[in-house]
């Protein structure tokens, strides 16, 4: 991932994440082992120090009746995930997302799917986009990573490498390209299974964090 979108991924968490908000699981954890997945065990230390600052300082925002100035910051890091592709700002949101599960579990505040919402459009996800991905969140039926191993056709045992073949396999085959001589239906259902396999794969990455 790019080192320079680690300060902007960090403003959506503390988006997320206000500053003594009680949680209900660990997310300090969740976001120390994604940074260091994605940017090395050097960089957890100054990541997380980034983050208790950004807290802080929205906190003190809020405090100030400023939520415009934090609106302005999460834009901002919005514009940075410009021309990035769907698997990439998908990942970000499932990233989001297993984070708004570590503070609250799975059953997400109205709140916070207004949150994820906002996030997903400054991602310039479509709502069909984020949908997918928190249909995979029902408290009712099944854990997360249970509903996204459905989607790729695996069971609940299934191993990294599993994960890694099936979506391999399942995002070629459904890739919007390799359907570009079926019929508009057809397109559109290809399409949306595309997405679904993405957004399943993301969340997986995310949830093994």
């Amino acid at each position: 991932m790019n080192e320079g979108q680690l300060y902007h991924i960090l403003l959506m968490a503390a988006y997320l994440w206000p500053e003594g908000l009680r949680v209900l699981n660990d997310p300090a954890t969740y976001v120390k082992h994604f940074i260091e997945s994605n940017y090395g065990d050097k960089a957890v230390e100054d990541g997380m120090s980034v983050l208790n600052i950004l807290q802080s300082q929205n906190k003190l925002l809020l405090s100030n009746g400023r939520e415009d100035a934090i609106d302005a910051k999460l834009l901002n890091a919005g514009v940075s995930f410009i021309g990035d592709d769907l698997e990439r700002r998908m990942g970000i949101l499932a990233f989001c997302l297993g984070l708004t599960i570590e503070i609250e579990g799975v059953n997400i505040s109205h709140t916070s799917k207004e949150k994820l919402y906002t996030i997903a459009n400054l991602l310039r996800l479509k709502k069909d986009e984020i949908d997918i991905l928190l249909n995979m969140v029902k408290p009712e039926e099944t854990s997360p990573r249970k509903a996204a191993l459905k989607v790729l056709g695996l069971s609940s045992n299934a191993t990294k490498e599993d994960v890694k073949h099936a979506y391999r396999r399942l995002s070629l085959k459904y890739h919007p390209d390799r359907n570009l001589d079926k019929s508009e239906n057809e397109k559109q259902e290809a399409e949306r299974k595309f997405k679904e396999i993405v957004a399943a794969k993301q969340l997986l990455d995310s949830l093994q964090n």
